[in-house]
């Protein structure tokens, strides 16, 4: 939990612009992220915490 929730907060600390560039190499390499460490990960924390596994989107 701790390892997600610190992730959350990298992810929150992003700038919009930075963000927008994160998305478009990540939908870039979709096909190699899905192969990934990062992704089982992922998938690990939406089977626990459901959306919460998601930050919320800037306001």
């Amino acid at each position: 939990m701790q390892k997600a929730q610190a992730m959350r907060d990298a992810l929150d600390s992003v700038n919009e612009k930075q963000q927008g560039k994160i998305d478009k190499a990540f939908r870039g390499s979709i096909d190699r992220y899905a192969k990934s460490d990062a992704y089982r990960a992922m998938n690990a924390d939406v089977t626990l915490f459901g959306e919460k596994a998601f930050r919320s989107p800037k306001v």
